[in-house]
Formats: structure tokens, C-alpha cells, sequence
């Protein structure tokens, strides 16, 4: 169930909502008359207030709504217990859109566009890595995963401890790296009951962070003011991309540590797993190694009803490879159709007409 304080705290943000909206109602009818088309603006402003005003009433009702309210954006998800889903799929098309953003042919706002949402061409191999970064004593994963030609998504991954001292060359840093982080790091990765807190980077990495490794200067970006910054790859592998929502992302990576079914999961941040200035949600990644069975086949994701996007099927090379073409949803453009198919895959399975 959703705590108590959680609700009461949202209740408190949409009435703060719908008391700013007012107000800003007020301003609009208080404002100067050459204001330009001022009964459309008052029309667009009161229909906002009743809209917000009746996701309060709904919320207060059924308080498991408030996500939808909250979160219409995209930014965040519903806790695991919650029978909801957010369908924030890009497509293969939309992905053409953000191939020309990335590299500067469209008008388009790049901020409209969440690349974390996005299908990459299944056809084709992208590389993933992950960086150990070290700033004096302070270290942190960077995990990076190649989207298109020229950038890449990242996430940082946090680390619960620091280095011992303060490396004073790259050489040193990857020892301290390798006998005091590396040990955390391949534990929490082969342990389905371990994981890591996480969270996404603002920023797209450009293709180049996939092989650059080295010390950077005070000052520069990846370090402090004061202190040196230190990348050490600590794997590299070809990464495969699953189911992607606003709240759940699933990667099959084959790297020698970051190796199978990768899950990053929206989850609510208990006190015992807050960090400095995080929210009322956090992510966390985890190894799903007693879960190996991709989301687009469980059994949750046929009763959520919920498939990837036309031209994605939101599987691994190797499994993708051994279906049956009457069972390949992923090329059928009606969606209901596409769901359908995927839906007697699935039954084939549990009937064991196929093997998974």
C-alpha cells in the first residue's frame, strides 16, 4: 500500500497546484487590456483549473492515481504494487526524429524528446561501458549505452563507500579502484538481491566517453574545482534494449560484469535508502538473474497489456532469432494486432509448443 505521509504530501502538491493557477487566473483577468486574445487566455487557464481540480477530487478517491496526475510528463512512474501503466514507447520512426536532433538537422526542441524512451534500430549492434570515476576520494559508476550514431544514454550508478585516500596519479587510482571499489561492484552485480542506487544523467554523452580513459584536470568537467578526475573503463560490451517505460528500463548486456537481464526500476525512496537531496522516488539497478525471462513475454506484461512499439521487439538477438514468423509481432503495424500475436507466443510457451 502507499504510505500514508507519500499521499498526504501529493494531496499537498496538487492543492499547491490548483492555488497557483488561481492566482495566475487572477492576474490574467487583472492584467492590461491590450493583452492580446484575453478571453481565449482566461478560457485556457479556468479549463486547466477544473482540470487539476477534478485529479485532486479523483486522487483524494483513489490515491494510486496520483501518479498519473503528478507525473503526466513522463519524469516518473508507479510503485511495483500499482496496477498502472505509462505506454511512453518511442518508435522505429520516432527514432529517425531523434537521430536528425542529435545531430543538428532538425528544429525540433531536443528537451521535448526523452531519449531514455527510445527503440534503437534492433539490426544493428551498439556498445555499452561502464566508467568508474573518481573525483579525489568520492566515486561513482558511469554506466553509458549507445542510441545512435554519435551519442550515447548514461546513468550513474552511486557507490556506499569513498576511497581510502586521494589517488595522486591515474596508476594509483586504478589500484585503490580495483582492491577497494571493484569488489562492491562485481558483488552487487552477481547478486539478484543487491543493487544500486541510480539516476540518470541530464546530459547525452557523445560516442567518444565509450573509449576514453585517463586522468582530466582541476577544474575540468569530471573533476572538482580542486581535485583531479579519473575515468577507468571498467567493462565494455555490446548492450541489446528491452522493454523501456517511464519508470522501467530493461538491458541484456554481455559484459563480463554487467551480464545478463540489467534492470533499472523506479521505486519509492525508503528512509533507509535515501540519499542527500533525492525525492519521494529514487532508481535503483539491479541483476536480474532469477528473472531472466524478457519483459515483453512475462506473464505481467500480457495482462498489463502492454507491447513495444511497431519495428521492436524488445527481445535479445538470441531469442529474437529462434521465433517462428507467425509469432514475430514486432512487424505488425496495428497495434491490437501486435498484441495480440505476442499474446499467442506467450500461450505457445506455457503450452510448451515452443521452446522459451
Amino acid at each position: 500500500m502507499l504510505n500514508k505521509t507519500l499521499i498526504s504530501e501529493y494531496e499537498a502538491r496538487l492543492a499547491e497546484a490548483d492555488a497557483l493557477l488561481k492566482e495566475k487566473l487572477k492576474r490574467v483577468k487583472e492584467a492590461d487590456p491590450i493583452l492580446k486574445d484575453k478571453t481565449k487566455a482566461l478560457k485556457v487557464i479556468e479549463d486547466e483549473i477544473a482540470k487539476k481540480s477534478a485529479q485532486l477530487e479523483e486522487a483524494k478517491k483513489h490515491p494510486e492515481k496520483l501518479f498519473d496526475v503528478l507525473f503526466e510528463d513522463g519524469s516518473a512512474g508507479v510503485f511495483p504494487e500499482q496496477e498502472l501503466e505509462l505506454v511512453e514507447s518511442i518508435s522505429k520512426d520516432q527514432f529517425e526524429i531523434l537521430t536528425s536532433l542529435l545531430s543538428g538537422d532538425s528544429g525540433i526542441e531536443f528537451d521535448k524528446v526523452n531519449p531514455y524512451l527510445i527503440y534503437p534500430d534492433e539490426s544493428k549492434k551498439w556498445k555499452g561501458m561502464v566508467h568508474s570515476h573518481i573525483r579525489g576520494k568520492s566515486v561513482h559508476l558511469d554506466l553509458r549505452l549507445q542510441i545512435s550514431k554519435d551519442y550515447m544514454i548514461g546513468w550513474t550508478l552511486y557507490i556506499p563507500k569513498g576511497l581510502s585516500k586521494d589517488p595522486e596519479t591515474f596508476t594509483e587510482a586504478k589500484a585503490l579502484n580495483e582492491k577497494e571499489i571493484m569488489p562492491i561492484v562485481r558483488e552487487t552485480m552477481s547478486n539478484p538481491l543487491k543493487k544500486f542506487n541510480c539516476g540518470q544523467k541530464e546530459e547525452l554523452p557523445p560516442i567518444e566517453w565509450a573509449t576514453y580513459e585517463g586522468t582530466v584536470q582541476p577544474g575540468a568537467v569530471g573533476a572538482t574545482k580542486y581535485e583531479h578526475g579519473h575515468f577507468i573503463i571498467i567493462d565494455s560490451f555490446d548492450v541489446q534494449f528491452g522493454a523501456s517505460k517511464s519508470y522501467f528500463h530493461e538491458y541484456f548486456c554481455d559484459g563480463k560484469i554487467f551480464h545478463g537481464r540489467i534492470i533499472f526500476r523506479l521505486l519509492e525512496n525508503k528512509e533507509e535508502w535515501k540519499r542527500t537531496d533525492e525525492g519521494l522516488l529514487t532508481w535503483f539497478c539491479f541483476n536480474a538473474l532469477k528473472s531472466p525471462t524478457p519483459y515483453v513475454m512475462s506473464t505481467r506484461a500480457v495482462k498489463k497489456k502492454w507491447v513495444p512499439p511497431y519495428g521492436s521487439s524488445a527481445l535479445p538477438r538470441n531469442i529474437r532469432s529462434k521465433i517462428p514468423e507467425r509469432y514475430q509481432y514486432w512487424k505488425i503495424k496495428d497495434a491490437s494486432r501486435r498484441r495480440e500475436v505476442r499474446d499467442e507466443l506467450v500461450d505457445a510457451i506455457k503450452k510448451k509448443l515452443l521452446k522459451k
